[in-house]
């Protein structure tokens, strides 16, 4: 019992380690997986009773490993609208976004509730995001226990509401996270409130898009746009859309990651990428 406790804990999560003063962020993975690599270093490996995990890498805590790419000023203003928020959101928020993202597939499952219209419709929606995502993966699957994201209609006055839903809007979505990693989602649409199925689809995409990334809407940019602050009767996704979303999950953190050391990662990463042309990828504290 001892060991599945240990196993849970460093799978879904780092460890972190007091050493020399210095705290440091392990990421460990099965030996197994590593099983066809010629060097393995079993320094502070965990020996479990069926396994053994091996240090992956080790950043000190407070240290980013980042990899941007090439970019744009425009670009990287659009993100952080659609990520922590506009500029005014920002001043006036005392509490900060901070960067979350799914770190697992995403499995989605439409409740009995939800018309087979609407099924279609979103199942093409996935697709696309799926095919044009660098990493993100989104199926949909025929029960309820084998899914992590629930999608589901009130259509009446006398349905009830998931409990992890609490706002009284025409939609919404909640999402459970650990460590700023999603797990579980729920996303809800009041039929009640709509006067056309168009109307419906539109919201559903721009909602569950969102959900992806607990994403803000941005202004200036097409209302076509999945992401753009402004209604259009033809929202579909757009280069900006997918740019965002393969940008979002370019880089997993392990620490928290607000505007204030965004911009400074942002910043440091520019002067290193000037310094070093070819490389991409950076350790910045």
């Amino acid at each position: 019992m001892k060991n599945l406790f240990l196993i849970l804990f460093v799978l879904i999560s780092s460890i972190s380690i007091g050493q020399n003063n210095l705290d440091i962020n392990r990421k460990y993975v099965s030996i197994k997986s590593l099983k066809n690599s010629k060097n393995i270093n079993l320094k502070n490996a965990i020996y479990l009773e069926s396994d053994t995990l091996v240090v992956e890498k080790s950043i000190p805590m407070g240290e980013f490993e980042v990899d941007f790419g090439d970019f744009d000023p425009e670009f990287i203003e659009h993100y952080k609208d659609a990520v922590f928020g506009n500029k005014e959101t920002r001043r006036k928020n005392f509490k900060l976004s901070h960067v979350k993202l799914w770190t697992s597939d995403i499995k989605v499952y439409f409740d009995k509730s939800v018309d087979k219209k609407t099924k279609k419709e979103l199942s093409s929606f996935f697709n696309e995001i799926s095919k044009n995502s660098n990493s993100l993966k989104i199926s949909v699957v025929s029960k309820l226990e084998l899914s992590n994201y629930l999608i589901y209609y009130i259509n009446s006055k006398k349905d009830k509401e998931h409990p992890n839903i609490i706002q009284q809007k025409p939609i919404t979505y909640n999402l459970l996270h650990s460590n700023n990693k999603f797990y579980s989602g729920v996303l809800r649409l009041n039929t009640l409130s709509f006067f056309s199925f168009n109307d419906q689809i539109n919201s559903l995409k721009v909602q569950f898009f969102k959900s992806l990334g607990q994403f803000w809407l941005i202004n200036n940019v097409p209302c076509e746009s999945i992401l753009a602050d402004c209604y259009s009767p033809t929202k579909r996704l757009t280069d900006l859309d997918f740019n965002i979303l393969n940008f979002h999950y370019k880089n997993v953190y392990d620490s928290d990651v607000t505007i204030f050391n965004y911009e400074r990662l942002i910043e440091k990463y520019s002067l290193l990428k000037k310094e070093h042309p070819t490389q991409t990828k950076f350790i910045i504290d």
